[in-house]
């Protein structure tokens, strides 16, 4: 080495913080199923046990030219079927951190390869070697393909629940692979092939952007958006999705849970580490331009979405007020499925003359008013009444308005507490000054400035309906 460098070579050490993290077992099974298919695999099988994990594909195995990038980090040599490999980390670091022991058996057409490492080993050497690989002739009528074995687990060991939710992380992953006709078996049993959901207003279109790169788009509603085990956006390259579930080119829109849409790409696209999301000078591009395609289902989902948030708010509201306050309001609509359900109980037929009354529960009785407040939204408002107004009758109404982009903001916020309140404090406002002018009352319930009434009026209510709602000490019994 010349007197001008230096030697960077990590220290073996840099092991144990590879060790020290805490991967997960779909993903290390995923990086393992990544290397098979790259390596033109048609099956696979994949046993996760208390003590060991297996992967063995029919691939065309390791060649004597790739025999160290099957264990060195940051080594990657490509196969003539690689489609998504190419940090050289994948399944070596997941596997250096699960297990103590990494065995490798590879039959390919340079013969029959066998390879082990014991990792704590090699960290007390404090050298970055392991024994050579073994080689010997392989028998003519003996298949290609590759088996991985990491034992002496560190990681705690599989329960039930991990292979379920294993199994289920594998199918949703790779489903461009099982569509084209992969076989990939979890402790026996084969990955299911995802059934497409049923979707209405159906959008579909090819993206091409200038550089080449591009994507298909094909999205809609769900129809039964429930039960979906499919919503949001998919991104898929490759083999793989890339992204199983997430808000990719929705912007800010919500009600995402409503649609389902699959995005695959095209062309050659740069991946993050663990090929689970885009990391490419034309994500950004790509993003823009799905929006475009989807905004129609978007506007819908988003639009659904704030009917159903403003209905609850409604009666959130509502409730906030004080209880002499509060007057009557329009039952809330059931959702559709919920009224379906609900079956009408047969009257008594014509001519009957039986004196026992019909099964239906208790007469209703209509509700009356006990107060004389009632807080509703509307759209089309903020032009001329600002945050919404006040409409004097039986009973009064504070009317918010949806269009205003305060409030509009506030109804988008997951955060329900704060948008409650917010609300509360602008009907308040508008309570307030409507006391004073169109109710004619002049003896305010607190003294001091109009903010500070406010202020005081908001924490007093929501502060006993926090109360009634927890079951306090003050308010039980």
């Amino acid at each position: 080495m010349s007197d001008q460098y230096i030697d960077i070579t990590p220290a073996v050490h840099f092991l144990e913080s590879i060790r020290a993290d805490r991967g997960s077992w779909p993903s290390l099974l995923a990086e393992g199923v990544d290397n098979s298919l790259d390596a033109g695999a048609t099956e696979i099988a994949i046993k996760l046990l208390a003590d060991s994990v297996v992967i063995a594909d029919n691939g065309c195995g390791i060649s004597k030219d790739r025999e160290s990038a099957i264990v060195r980090l940051g080594e990657h040599a490509a196969m003539p079927n690689t489609k998504l490999g190419r940090f050289g980390m994948g399944i070596k670091y997941n596997a250096t951190s699960a297990g103590d022991l990494l065995e490798v058996e590879s039959y390919s057409v340079d013969g029959h390869m066998v390879l082990a490492v014991d990792w704590p080993k090699v960290i007390r050497s404090g050298r970055w070697e392991i024994p050579r690989p073994k080689w010997t002739p392989m028998l003519i009528d003996r298949g290609s393909g590759t088996t991985i074995k990491i034992g002496r687990l560190r990681w705690e060991a599989p329960r039930d629940r991990d292979v379920a939710t294993a199994r289920d992380h594998l199918a949703q992953i790779f489903y461009p692979a099982i569509e084209h006709g992969a076989i990939i078996r979890l402790n026996g049993i084969p990955l299911r092939l995802l059934k497409e959901p049923n979707l209405t207003d159906v959008v579909e279109q090819s993206i091409q952007l200038p550089n080449g790169k591009g994507a298909h788009v094909r999205g809609g509603m769900l129809v039964h958006p429930d039960t979906a085990t499919l919503r949001q956006v998919q991104v898929s390259y490759k083999h793989r999705v890339i992204l199983a579930k997430g808000a990719f080119g929705c912007g800010s829109y919500s009600g995402l849970r409503q649609m389902f849409a699959r995005v695959t790409l095209t062309a050659d696209w740069g991946l993050t580490r663990f090929k689970d999301g885009l990391n490419d000078p034309d994500a950004a591009q790509l993003e823009d331009a799905v929006q475009d395609v989807l905004k129609p289902i978007l506007e819908r989902c988003h639009s659904a979405h704030m009917d159903l948030k403003v209905e609850e708010m409604t009666e959130r509201l509502n409730e906030l007020l004080p209880v002499e306050m509060r007057a009557a309001r329009p039952p809330r609509k059931r959702p559709r499925s919920e009224r379906a359900a609900r079956k009408k109980e047969p009257g008594p037929q014509h001519g009957s003359t039986s004196k026992e009354p019909a099964a239906t529960g208790p007469a209703r009785i209509p509700r009356t008013p006990i107060g004389n407040l009632l807080i509703t939204f509307e759209g089309s408002l903020c032009e001329e009444h600002g945050y919404g107004h006040f409409i004097k009758g039986r009973p009064n109404r504070i009317t918010l308005a949806t269009d205003n982009p305060d409030i509009a903001g506030l109804l988008e916020q997951r955060d329900t507490h704060l948008c409650l309140r917010s609300l509360y404090v602008f009907a308040l406002m508008i309570y307030e000054r409507a006391k004073e002018t169109e109710l004619g009352q002049t003896t305010l319930p607190f003294e001091g400035s109009f903010g500070l009434r406010v202020w005081k009026t908001a924490a007093q209510q929501t502060a006993t309906n926090d109360e009634l709602a927890t079951g306090s000490p003050e308010t039980a019994g």
